[in-house]
């Protein structure tokens, strides 16, 4: 990899780039969209969450092209439909908060098109993961709105997955309504063991969510500005060679120049072959971060977990990488 080596710097000489603006705390009886940005989801998933939100006093509003059984493609509906949708979900006054169906493809293609100034005057919490990493960070980015990485609404249904995913979106929402900090709450029920790859203490917003989708902002005005950020970054279904490849250009790109640390989640649904001239995601995260030389945990449950953590995508974390700590302030208004 070849990273030049860096010395630990203090964490004060790097603030955020803009501030962050908090959307208000979800209340028992508040009606939240249920909307689809990028690829078709199962409906009878989504119909699960949307009970499960129910079941926390929540009252699911499902967008116009979220209720539907006949999907087939690489997208939920056309761009101009799923623009659309998003800007009912933000300039309707009776809706509170957002949650996306499924992530797969196409929240990027939305971007250009976003209502950011509703959006900036409408915040909401607004929650999804994998694909949509692309619009939690390009709001961020073009308006300061917290956003949140957290599980998505379809409920899967794959072996003891029903259960994990109806307990994630119960955490959830119940961090949601909290008026507290979060701490290290949405870690709660992490089922890895936390390592630290490199010591040291940092303090940021927290950016970041699926490697690939990350990656891929680069170059385009809805990259955030990195800054004075924690970093986090999974990703499945990728090889150690693309892993590599992707790191390298977020260090071309100064990413790591301007970051005050980072915190891994899994690498998981790797491919059957992996490289087989290559050390392993978990081996090389162990010899490419140590080169980075920036505060790095690794194991933390978020994005395509089984169980799932909620990160706010702009809120405040603080990070002790020597003890596997990382906490969250309350990224929510009253």
């Amino acid at each position: 990899m070849n990273f030049r080596i860096r010395h630990i710097r203090p964490v004060w000489g790097f603030r955020p780039a803009r501030a962050s603006v908090a959307p208000r705390r979800l209340r028992a009886g508040d009606r939240v969209a249920i909307v689809s940005p990028a690829s078709p989801y199962r409906l009878r998933g989504v119909r699960e969450g949307a009970m499960v939100l129910k079941g926390r006093g929540l009252v699911p509003v499902f967008g116009r092209y979220s209720d539907r059984d006949d999907l087939f493609g690489l997208y939920s509906a056309s761009i101009e439909e799923r623009v659309e949708e998003l800007r009912w979900a933000f300039s309707e006054e009776s809706i509170a908060g957002i949650f996306c169906t499924a992530g797969g493809l196409g929240s990027a293609q939305l971007l250009p098109f976003l209502p950011y100034s509703v959006i900036a005057e409408n915040p909401k919490v607004f929650v999804g993961a994998s694909d949509i990493t692309a619009l939690n960070n390009g709001i961020w980015a073009r308006t300061g709105v917290i956003t949140f990485d957290g599980e998505m609404l379809e409920v899967r249904w794959g072996k003891n997955q029903r259960a994990a995913d109806r307990r994630s979106l119960r955490d959830m929402v119940d961090l949601f309504k909290s008026r507290r900090p979060w701490g290290e709450k949405p870690f709660k029920r992490n089922p890895d063991a936390p390592r630290c790859v490199v010591p040291g203490c940092a303090e940021g917003v927290a950016l970041g969510g699926n490697l690939s989708v990350f990656t891929s902002l680069l170059g385009t005005p809805y990259f955030p500005d990195p800054t004075g950020a924690i970093l986090f970054l999974e990703d499945q279904e990728i090889t150690t060679v693309e892993f590599a490849r992707m790191l390298t250009q977020l260090e071309m790109a100064g990413v790591f120049d301007r970051i005050n640390g980072i915190v891994l989640g899994g690498f998981t649904k790797r491919p059957d072959h992996p490289d087989s001239f290559y050390p392993t995601i978990d081996e090389a995260i162990e010899s490419m971060f140590a080169e980075v030389r920036l505060p790095c945990v690794t194991g933390f449950n978020f994005s395509h977990q089984p169980v799932n953590a909620t990160l706010p995508i702009g809120g405040w974390c603080t990070l002790d990488a020597e003890n596997c700590l990382v906490e969250f302030e309350n990224p929510l208004g009253r």
